[in-house]
């Protein structure tokens, strides 16, 4: 392979107009993957005869830059014989045995303004072509430093490019005094450098991997005793933590074809300090795999015989209800274990059932089962309050629906991309939602209302409130001492009660 080698070009002109302004001073580079400079090339040009400095130029640069005009000016020759010595620059570069990388921070005036000197007294090919005709790139290294930086930090800025220099630590060792050569050295300095930044950071992301196959069986009544035996060695690690323990998900169900994985529902008492829990599951195997689109809830998983994931719940909670009268639901109506089973089956014939959703790690295989499960729900009279993270189609079109009706629109404001989107449930109807940035220190509501479907004033303020109130034990128990709420009724609202310090809108 060969070596890759960096020419940066940098120029100083009277201004922005190739009619009326001129080309003063070229800069040119040459080093290699090293930052080693191996060639450079620096000329000062005289502005030919009826050419000017640009008022605005004069006065924002060159004024307050006086040094950088003398360096430019010095022994400034005929742009003939300047672009003569240019071009014998480039075809000597030109016959290196290796690959060459045009590089300039500002190509769109940098490269511009040397193609339009290369033509009008060389009569020769824009940069990008070699004397020979072959094509060559030209990279904008200020764009690529941005576009790493988002990458990289994952975030949006419109920050000058000395910031995200600045904010991906590259230095250089040569000085920033307005001269074209110091300058495209430091360019080809900063490009190789983050070059190599990247290149690191490829080498330690991890190898793509291959989606796991979801493969579904006949009910194993060794599934039983697995949970059993699960169910002894938790208790025993736990002691008093553990408050109540059952068998759920499609393995305790017999009869239903299911995925060979014990799913079990662990009750703990309120605000259980998680560590404490973490370290006494950690004593028999389980390792802390998340919360998922429940904030209270922990997910545990294990493997040995079977894949194991145990889902711990404060007492209390709707969410034990809702699992248990699907599951006993499910088990007293031998017709839904055949219709399930029978869904299971078309939907892992399907491709897309095999992947995940990056945001939640939830599949679509589960995501699919949905509908099925909402319609066992109000089956077996669940009616608890559930507060959820958005993960299924229907919750996000709540969650969208009240900001547009709290915001005036649907809100494309930066703050807005940083909200975490909660909707509330009431039995399986979404009857409330909020956006929220839970960033320490403070917490910052943007929004929080009802979806209004046939609900009286007194039950949107009801449902708001409830989310009101699992924000705060969220922030607290997230060690932010204060929720910033952005919700103004005096000009925003027409309508709204008041809740504490805070002001909610009622639909």
């Amino acid at each position: 392979m060969k070596e890759q080698y960096v020419i940066a070009f940098d120029v100083e002109t009277s201004g922005p107009d190739f009619e009326k302004n001129a080309l003063l001073s070229i800069g040119a580079s040459l080093q290699n993957g090293n930052s080693e400079e191996v060639d450079s090339f620096s000329v000062n040009i005289a502005m030919p005869e009826g050419t000017v400095f640009d008022e605005d130029c004069k006065r924002d640069f060159w004024d307050k830059n006086p040094g950088a005009l003398e360096v430019v000016s010095k022994d400034a020759i005929s742009p003939e014989k300047a672009m003569t010595a240019f071009g014998e620059f480039l075809r000597k570069i030109e016959t290196l045995p290796n690959e060459l990388l045009i590089i300039s921070d500002n190509p769109s005036f940098d490269i511009a303004w040397i193609d339009t000197y290369l033509g009008k007294y060389l009569g020769r090919r824009p940069l990008r072509y070699s004397e020979e005709g072959k094509y060559r790139m030209v990279w904008d290294s200020a764009t690529m430093q941005k576009t790493w930086l988002c990458f990289r930090d994952r975030i949006q800025t419109l920050l000058p490019p000395s910031r995200h220099r600045e904010l991906l630590g590259l230095e250089s060792t040569y000085p920033h005094d307005h001269t074209p050569l110091n300058d495209a050295r430091t360019i080809a300095n900063f490009f190789i450098q983050s070059r190599k930044q990247m290149r690191e950071f490829i080498e330690i992301l991890p190898k793509k991997k291959e989606p796991k196959t979801i493969k579904i069986l006949e009910h194993d009544p060794a599934w039983l005793d697995a949970y059993s035996d699960e169910e002894n060695l938790i208790k025993e690690s736990l002691g008093g933590i553990c408050l109540d323990i059952h068998h759920i998900g499609s393995t305790s169900i017999p009869g239903l074809l299911a995925k060979p994985i014990i799913d079990i529902l662990l009750v703990v008492p309120e605000a259980q300090d998680p560590e404490s829990l973490d370290h006494s599951l950690a004593r028999v195997g389980y390792k802390y795999k998340g919360n998922y689109n429940l904030p209270f809830r922990r997910v545990y998983g294990k493997k040995e015989l079977y894949e194991i994931y145990l889902h711990a719940h404060e007492v209390g909670s709707a969410e034990i209800d809702l699992n248990l009268k699907f599951r006993d639901t499910v088990r007293a109506d031998a017709s839904l274990i055949k219709i399930y089973g029978a869904l299971k089956e078309y939907i892992i014939s399907t491709d897309s059932s095999h992947s995940k959703l990056s945001s939640t790690g939830i599949t679509t295989y589960n995501l699919h089962k949905n509908s099925f499960i909402v319609d066992v729900l109000r089956k077996s009279g669940f009616e608890g309050l559930c507060p959820r993270l958005c993960t299924q189609k229907e919750e996000w079109e709540a969650y969208k629906f009240v900001q547009s009706s709290l915001l005036g629109s649907d809100d494309i404001s930066e703050e807005s991309k940083t909200l975490q989107p909660l909707v509330l449930y009431k039995g399986t109807e979404i009857v409330a939602a909020t956006g929220f940035d839970m960033t320490p220190p403070n917490s910052f509501i943007r929004f929080i209302g009802p979806v209004r479907k046939n609900m009286t004033d007194s039950e949107g303020v009801l449902y708001a409130s409830y989310l009101l109130g699992f924000l705060e034990e969220w922030a607290r128990r997230s060690k932010i001492s204060l929720i910033n709420t952005g919700i103004d009724g005096g000009n925003i609202f027409s309508k709204y009660t008041k809740i504490g310090s805070n002001l909610i809108k009622v639909l």
